[in-house]
């Protein structure tokens, strides 16, 4: 049941991708915002190194060595997710557009308490999705993810601890590509090609990786390079 509505969640992703592309264009929503503050106080699933490799050999044999040289170039000039920053997010609890130092020491108290009975967990990756200005790889954790954060943001709604979610995550995608540049007409049509096809969208090859460790961090949701500070880690 989870992940038949995970996969619901995806089509629907894909299929407002695949409306954008209709239209013209791609939404470029990382260029316009990159400027901009926007500082966050999140959780997130980072993988290990031999999970990161195979995140990128995953990507590149379901979805680049399918696509034209044409499609490729484009690809390769936009924002291409760092080895090392390839992660899920498991909850954003404040996004804030105002550069706000977050008081996060009652944070970390109830994460430590409450990660304590969550237990690693596998992740499965198969096929991508195309969101209005990101790529992303679909994952299908084992867990009931969903479960656990609803969970989470009770706990901390009960010691009056802050959340402001820029939206309530339903999936437990990678963000792999964002889109950064403008886009050529016969770009946009091999695009919107790939976002129909059925052995990208849905192949048969998937992989497995293993979330051992939760991270809370300061960054900004756009620009890390300008802001970013591991606050702590729970182990699970």
């Amino acid at each position: 049941m989870q992940n038949s509505k995970l996969a619901e969640a995806y089509t629907q992703i894909n299929n407002k991708g695949i409306s954008v592309y209709k239209s013209g264009n791609i939404r470029n929503d990382y260029f316009k915002i990159r400027t901009r503050n926007y500082y966050q106080l999140i959780l997130k699933i980072y993988f290990s190194r031999e999970d990161q490799k195979q995140l990128l050999d995953y990507f590149d044999k379901i979805f680049v060595s399918k696509i034209s040289m044409n499609l490729k170039s484009f690809i390769k000039n936009q924002i291409i997710t760092e080895r090392k920053q390839l992660h899920s997010t498991f909850l954003q609890i404040i996004v804030s557009t105002d550069e706000t130092k977050f008081e996060t020491a009652d944070y970390d108290l109830v994460l430590k308490d409450f990660f304590k009975s969550l237990k690693p967990f596998k992740i499965k990756i198969k096929g991508i999705s195309f969101a209005p200005d990101t790529i992303l790889l679909k994952g299908f954790p084992e867990i009931d993810l969903k479960l656990h954060r609803m969970q989470l943001r009770d706990i901390l709604n009960q010691h009056n601890l802050l959340m402001k979610e820029r939206y309530q995550i339903k999936t437990s995608h990678i963000s792999i590509v964002r889109f950064l540049t403008t886009i050529t007409k016969n770009e946009l049509t091999e695009l919107l090609d790939a976002s129909s096809n059925k052995s990208i969208l849905n192949p048969q090859e998937f992989i497995i990786c293993t979330a051992k460790q939760i991270t809370l961090e300061e960054s900004n949701y756009v620009d890390r390079t300008r802001h970013q500070s591991i606050l702590s880690k729970y182990t699970l």
